[in-house]
């Protein structure tokens, strides 16, 4: 297992194209990664993530860690611990994240306008 930690980087979608996880925060990146098949260890890092993380932790699109003031070294620790055993749960993770968002959104909008 290897792993590497990415600040504010410029080639995001080169780095998450390659991920087998993703320990990220629940905002937008999260869409993104769903489309690039992606499972992820999550954090929430604004109010406003909060109730989209518990969803999707709900129906087993993440695993979501907590909000980002709660989740201390041990917590992060224990979900990587998890990648080895838990390799048949991120494989189930990335079917359902692809099914969910395939990254046609705005073909299908057009086509949709295109049949009126």
């Amino acid at each position: 297992l290897k792993a590497e930690l990415h600040v504010n980087t410029p080639h995001m979608a080169n780095l998450t194209s390659c991920a087998t996880v993703s320990f990220c925060a629940g905002g937008t990146f999260t869409w993104e990664r769903f489309c690039l098949g992606v499972p992820a260890f999550v954090t929430t890092n604004a109010e406003n993530q909060l109730e989209g993380a518990h969803h999707l932790a709900k129906e087993g699109l993440i695993c979501y860690l907590g909000h980002y003031d709660m989740v201390d070294k041990k917590a992060l620790l224990g979900a990587m611990s998890q990648l080895d055993s838990g390799l048949d749960f991120m494989n189930q993770q990335k079917v359902k994240i692809m099914k969910l968002v395939d990254g046609e959104g705005s073909l299908k909008i057009v086509n949709s306008i295109q049949s009126y």
